[in-house]
């Protein structure tokens, strides 16, 4: 595990220095947990074609995801030049339209998403325990000392306190 969050502190990095070219070259959006998101779409004049012309829904998709594959593949290729491509997977294809499709990339050694959620807890739980503890030392340091661990979880993966 703990590979993996010095994997993922890299992970974050390489987005870091790469975020301008990244949201610039790809129309690409990056979220507090560093998962990247684009859209792809067919060209409008492209579609009105294939719309008017074809009429048919099944041209439009194959159309579209020969569009999909066209960016993954760029997206692939710029990974690999700036040695992101061990840290990032695909999390998330979704059509939300007739010719739009959103593509969501994201860190593949663990979920982040998942993480996040369980550190939530575990700092929830560990502040109720800090607050019962006060009747008793005892039973306060344990739960002082995992509501910190949680804490500093949290400011090593994403640079802050609360998400």
């Amino acid at each position: 595990m703990t590979k993996s969050i010095l994997n993922y502190i890299r992970y974050r990095k390489l987005i870091e220095e790469n975020r301008e070219e990244l949201e610039n070259d790809f129309d690409i959006k990056i979220d507090k947990i560093y998962r990247l998101g684009t859209r792809v779409s067919l060209p409008e004049n492209k579609f009105i074609v294939l719309k008017e012309y074809k009429n048919s829904e099944l041209d439009i998709y194959k159309s579209l995801n020969d569009e999909v594959k066209k960016t993954i593949t760029k997206l692939d290729r710029f990974f690999m030049q700036k040695n992101l491509v061990e840290y990032i997977g695909i999390f998330n294809i979704d059509r939300v339209d007739v010719n739009l499709v959103t593509i969501i990339l994201s860190y593949r050694l663990f979920d982040v998403i998942k993480l996040t959620k369980i550190n939530r807890i575990i700092s929830l739980f560990s502040f109720l325990g800090l607050s019962i503890g006060f009747w008793d030392i005892w039973y306060m340091i344990p739960f002082g000392v995992v509501l910190f661990l949680s804490l500093l979880l949290n400011v090593v993966l994403f640079k802050k306190l609360f998400i």
